[in-house]
């Protein structure tokens, strides 16, 4: 189910050296892997910071640099 894809996601997410209090954006619309990483984050004690899936690429640097993102997760949709 979803926690147990979340744990797997959140262990991934460790192993690629995110950690707690990291922020990251999530690039999505909502859908059933929104809730997966949310969760994720969520469990390794990451920064959510969710964006628009409406923006842009520069909106995209503009919200990665205010919020001091290490990271950006997107929808396969969006890559």
């Amino acid at each position: 189910g979803l926690l147990r894809q979340a744990k797997q996601l959140c262990a991934g997410l460790a192993a690629n050296g995110l950690e707690k209090g990291d922020v990251v954006i999530l690039h999505s619309f909502n859908c059933l892997e929104y809730v997966v990483v949310f969760l994720a984050l969520n469990r390794l004690g990451a920064i959510c910071s969710p964006s628009s899936p409406l923006f842009n690429g520069q909106e995209l640097a503009d919200q990665t640099e205010i919020a001091e993102a290490v990271a950006i997760i997107s929808h396969k949709k969006f890559v």
